[in-house]
């Protein structure tokens, strides 16, 4: 088998950057401000049936807690 035969891969340098790329997309901003709309709401979530059964003017039926 000569080396004619055998395929060759030639690898670019920007094909082997899959790590931290210097570019300007990343959209950090939306990244941080998503973790702060799953907090808000997990606690909303969690702490709605507490306030809402020691409440009586949210109007809940007992029903709801069984």
């Amino acid at each position: 088998m000569s080396s004619e035969e055998i395929p060759t891969v030639e690898l670019q340098e920007d094909v082997l950057q899959c790590g931290s790329v210097q570019n300007e997309t990343t959209f950090f901003g939306l990244r941080v401000a998503s973790i702060f709309v799953i907090l808000v709401t997990s606690s909303f979530g969690a702490l709605f049936p507490v306030i809402a059964k020691r409440n009586p003017w949210l109007a809940v039926p007992k029903s709801a807690y069984k």
